[in-house]
């Protein structure tokens, strides 16, 4: 993928490319099951292509910020609250104060992390 004929700036964007591959790959499993979920709300677009490798969510009948502490409690990394997007999700019809629990598939994670995430989430809900 890189070659010493390369300037910087076409090493930086195969770099940019490689890590967009390997967050679509993350995404992927962890949208499917979040789709399939009648209780879930993936707020934002529903496909990875494209897609910032941040995803939130809400989850009917639990508050996010359980939800998140509950998560940590299993090992699972993520966060819950507004993430200074107040406006926004008032906006969208969302409790700013409540938030949403947001998820963050970025390169470094491996597919078992987002196995993790999935079997520790589904576990709680």
């Amino acid at each position: 993928h890189f070659s010493n004929n390369l300037n910087a700036d076409e090493k930086a964007e195969n770099l940019r490319g490689l890590f967009a591959q390997a967050e679509e790959a993350r995404m992927k499993p962890l949208m499917a099951y979040l789709r399939e979920k009648e209780n879930i709300t993936i707020h934002g677009p529903q496909s990875v292509e494209g897609r910032a490798p941040t995803i939130s969510v809400s989850v009917a009948g639990h508050h996010p910020l359980h939800l998140c502490e509950a998560l940590g409690q299993k090992g699972i990394l993520c966060g819950a609250g507004h993430f200074y997007s107040m406006r926004l999700l008032e906006a969208m019809g969302i409790n700013a104060q409540e938030g949403v629990l947001r998820f963050s598939m970025v390169h470094y994670n491996s597919q078992r992390d987002v196995e993790g995430v999935i079997e520790a989430l589904d576990a709680l809900i």
